[in-house]
């Protein structure tokens, strides 16, 4: 039995054949190079195949100009332990290299016995002899075909065959595991809910409490009674000449009338080409008229005014009819009058649900107190319980709706925690910045401290220096004891006092550097401002 794999090398050639040598290890692993082999007697020695190799390619470079990425391919021939010889190992793997190669391209082969599996490394240089043509391999196609020589040689030599196991999976058995899609989940749950309630409005307050959206198109009637602004958009063409400071003046559609908006009352949106207008529903507003003449004609127009201007003309607000959900953290709205389903009319449209819903009798009791109750334990609970027996499957490697909401909880909560510290941070910098002034006068009185003391300690160890050339010396009046009474009594008090100013030092140079760093920040921050801007 024998496994075959392969890939390009693009970093060293010669560094892949030390390897398959092993000329690091004194050729360990080979056996001491007992079964090692050069395809072409033109590079010598295997060990010297890299040094022919490369100067190869930089006559190939000079005749071509052109550098190829690929320096060489790597094959390694595998076998099942107990199944064969080095020697054998050999003659498989020459063979399999010669038939795949057709004599066209060098090689290296060196048979490994340092594991229970013997395998056969092979490295081939690129280019065809004589021609310097490449040899391009397809991986995807040549790789198979290199594996099926390897069998037909396997075979020959009275060895069996490894069948590869397929990684393969069928779209049934992939589709167990990544679960139900977002069609099949609003399915399920409109199938379950829809026969266990007496109303509309509870099937909505059903999916409402599972952090489901729903749009149906309709409005309530109070909807519009005690609104407190009223808002359009505007295109870019709308807009006329300034004349009043602080104010845009926008066309009415169908009108020569301009009325003058506040500016904050705008907020453009689609690249700046479509403003969003809110106006206040209890002001009035100027506007101006330019005559032919090149008068202008003032006046002042209300909201009730401008809103029966867009329902004469038709621009009305438009929302979109039929029933359409949005499951927790989904990208967008999935119109349910595509959805198929077994019941009634065979889909899930909005005529079809309120019909199912007319025809139960009572709700359900478990619905019943799914609705009623502001316990969060039991609304997640009962949420777990309506996915449960609709039978939605979720995809084994994706959290479940409430796991996702947790999830995005915590990332709101730490991000919070963030701002927070980050806010804190620039508050206590900004306060350190005041005692920037103090801490540069401290660090030039440390400088001057630390100057003076190193002074005295070199002068005194000079001293010491003559001191203990006089001891040497059997000079009369200078004793050991001496000498070490007066280091320890002099000298080394000056050095702690040194090593402490210096440790002084460290934490105003630290408080300087945080300082300078939070001045870059801080520039940083006002650049990115005048960007948005």
């Amino acid at each position: 039995m024998a496994t075959v794999k392969g890939w390009a090398i693009r970093a060293s050639a010669t560094t892949a054949i030390a390897y398959v040598l092993d000329l690091k290890h004194d050729l360990e692993k080979t056996t001491g190079g007992y079964l090692t082999h050069s395809s072409d007697p033109r590079s010598g020695p295997p060990e010297f195949a890299s040094e022919t190799w490369k100067r190869w390619r930089e006559d190939r470079i000079s005749q071509t100009g052109q550098d190829p990425k690929i320096q060489a391919y790597h094959f390694i021939q595998s076998f099942e332990p107990g199944t064969v010889v080095p020697e054998q190992v050999f003659d498989i793997s020459k063979q399999w290299a010669d038939e795949i190669t057709q004599g066209k391209y060098p090689y290296v082969l060196a048979v490994h016995t340092d594991k229970k599996h013997l395998h056969a490394h092979i490295v081939v240089h690129p280019f065809e002899k004589g021609t310097g043509k490449m040899w391009d391999i397809f991986w995807r196609n040549d790789l198979g075909k290199f594996r099926a020589v390897s069998d037909r040689i396997c075979k020959e030599n009275g060895l069996t065959v490894i069948q590869p196991k397929s990684k393969a999976r069928t779209y049934n058995e992939w589709l167990e595991d990544a679960g139900d899609g977002q069609q099949t989940r609003i399915r399920k749950l409109i199938d379950y809910v829809a026969p266990r309630v007496t109303t509309y409005e509870q099937f909505k307050e059903v999916f409402a409490r599972m952090n489901i959206r729903i749009e149906d198109g309709t409005l309530p009637a109070e909807a519009n009674e005690h609104l407190s602004a009223f808002s359009f958009t505007a295109n870019r063409v709308l807009f006329g000449p300034e004349k009043v400071v602080g104010c845009y003046s926008i066309r009415m559609p169908r009108t020569q009338n301009y009325i003058q908006i506040p500016k904050e009352c705008i907020r453009w949106i689609y690249h700046d080409q479509v403003a969003a207008i809110t106006l206040p529903i209890e002001q009035e507003f100027q506007t101006l008229r330019f005559e032919k003449d090149g008068s202008i004609v003032k006046g002042t127009v209300g909201i009730k005014e401008i809103q029966e201007h867009f329902q004469e003309n038709n621009y009305q607000k438009r929302t979109r009819q039929g029933l359409r959900m949005k499951l927790p953290y989904g990208r967008r709205f999935l119109k349910t009058q595509y959805i198929r389903s077994d019941v009634i009319g065979g889909e899930c449209s909005l005529e079809n649900v309120k019909k199912r819903i007319e025809e139960n009798q009572e709700t359900d009791p478990e619905m019943l107190d799914f609705l009623q109750t502001d316990d969060l334990e039991k609304i997640e609970n009962g949420r777990k319980a309506i996915y449960k027996n609709a039978d939605v499957k979720f995809a084994k490697w994706h959290r479940d709706p409430w796991q996702d909401r947790d999830w995005y909880l915590s990332y709101i909560r730490d991000r919070a925690e963030t701002s927070w510290q980050m806010i804190e941070w620039e508050r206590a910098m900004r306060k350190e910045m005041k005692s920037r002034p103090g801490l540069m006068e401290s660090k030039e009185k440390l400088q001057k401290e630390i100057k003076t003391v190193s002074d005295l300690i070199e002068q005194l160890e000079k001293k010491v220096a003559k001191m203990e050339v006089d001891l040497i010396e059997h000079t009369e009046g200078t004793e050991p004891e001496f000498v070490e009474r007066y280091i320890k009594e002099n000298l080394d008090p000056l050095i702690q006092t040194r090593n402490h100013l210096i440790q002084e030092m460290g934490y105003i140079n630290k408080s300087l550097m945080d300082l300078d760093r939070f001045e870059k920040y801080e520039k940083r921050k006002a650049e990115r401002k005048e960007v948005v801007r």
